[in-house]
């Protein structure tokens, strides 16, 4: 049976088929057709007829929402290939007026029974200016630890709308901070004193939470690349990709602090306050604890939000584009149906002065969860570095003369 030996339709140089992409390459080219294009270029067709077009391989474009699209090989006559610009292409839809607009929940007024339990105090350190009881004479401030003095009595701030009330009290505080400080050997001794710990402020931090969709279009530019092994040569390809994608999410309870001096010490919010925490605001809960006032205006707090959504939601949507090299070409996004309202969230601030620093912890009032940096005794860590020395000398001392009775044996002495 004769042998059939296929010719490219391009150059006419031997082309063989490869089995990964299916279809048939051209090492002296580098075109590629279908088996059926090279069948029909090995065996024309009778007269009468249209041959079929032969063309040097093509890397097509096409765009549709949310997909990628490889190249693909068009089996018709070649034509001058168009420039298209994709940018035009992809519709860049922008919602509604009305769905952009934001619903501003900033607190409602102080009943009559709260002005008359509640007062202003003001941090003669640090100048905080925060809000608690009237029965109290005197108490510390959570951020510097100075006491703070009542600096007025009349109270005119508005209250938040939702509120988490503490559920760790001080003794439950001190627990919790005693059970994070186990297992930590290098730890100074007065960093498990209760009395100093039981000077732990407790603390109502304001906060804006914020919810709403993100909507958006992007448009990325990507690549593949890999090498194939034909005869004696190594062929690198490359395919390119544009890639669309049309994507929302919703989101809840995001929080920007609404305190400013909360925001200069990164006060974090764990993620254990889930919404059903929340409850309607009472001027009761704020018994017994302080409050910082609203220093961060709700503006402000709408932009920090929405930084913090984009950015969350566009790395998603980028993480969604599986290919080696991808770049944004373009994107725009759309934060609807927002909403902002003005919450508390409970905290127990501790602070404990060591060696001249001061370490500050914070203690969820709401499930006990423990933050902070913890010191290293320097005593107790040369206490450690000198035994360990100790015992790795006398280590080193036995197995030297395990070593050397060995060698003796060996000679027979």
């Amino acid at each position: 049976m004769a042998a059939t030996s296929y010719k490219c339709p391009s150059c006419g140089a031997s082309i063989e088929y490869v089995v990964t992409s299916r279809m048939m390459h051209c090492a002296f080219c580098l075109s590629q057709f279908t088996p059926a294009q090279v069948e029909a270029a090995h065996n024309p067709p009778t007269a009468n007829t249209t041959p079929p077009a032969t063309a040097p391989r093509q890397r097509g474009r096409s765009l549709s929402t949310g997909e990628e699209h490889r190249p693909q090989q068009t089996p018709q006559t070649p034509s001058p290939v168009e420039e298209v610009d994709p940018l035009k292409e992809v519709e860049w839809t922008e919602p509604p007026e009305e769905d952009l607009v934001w619903t501003l929940r900033e607190g409602k007024a102080l009943s009559a029974r709260d002005k008359e339990a509640l007062s202003s105090w003001e941090c003669n350190s640090c100048g905080a200016h925060v809000i608690s009881d009237r029965t109290l004479l005197s108490t510390r401030c959570g951020y510097c630890n100075s006491t703070l003095v009542q600096s007025s009595s009349s109270m005119d701030a508005p209250m938040p709308e939702l509120i988490i009330p503490f559920s760790i009290d001080r003794d439950a505080m001190v627990k919790a901070f005693l059970e994070s400080t186990k297992g930590r050997f290098l730890l100074p001794r007065r960093f498990k004193d209760e009395a100093l710990i039981r000077q732990a402020q407790g603390t109502y931090v304001p906060f804006w939470m914020v919810e709403g969709v993100i909507t958006g279009t992007f448009l990325f530019s990507a690549s593949d690349t890999w090498k194939e092994r034909e005869l004696t040569k190594t062929v690198t390809t490359t395919d390119e990709y544009v890639v669309t994608r049309k994507a929302h999410s919703g989101f809840k309870f995001l929080p920007v602090c609404a305190d400013s001096a909360s925001v200069q010490r990164r006060i974090p919010v764990t993620p254990a306050f889930t919404p059903d925490a929340f409850v309607p605001f009472q001027g009761a809960y704020l018994a017994g604890y302080i409050t910082p006032n609203v220093s961060v205006s709700a503006e402000k707090a709408k932009l920090s939000a929405k930084v913090e959504a984009d950015s969350e939601f566009s790395s998603r949507v980028r993480n969604s584009v599986r290919h080696q090299v991808v770049s944004l070409r373009r994107k725009t996004t759309h934060l609807t149906h927002p909403t902002i309202t003005y919450t508390m969230i409970p905290l127990w601030f501790l602070n404990i002065e060591y060696r001249g620093s001061t370490y500050e912890y914070l203690i969820n009032g709401y499930n006990g969860e423990v933050t902070g940096h913890y010191p290293v005794s320097v005593l107790q860590k040369r206490s450690i570095i000198g035994a360990c020395s100790a015992a790795a000398t006398v280590a080193a001392l036995w197995l030297g003369d395990i070593v050397t009775q060995v060698v003796l044996n060996m000679f027979g002495v």
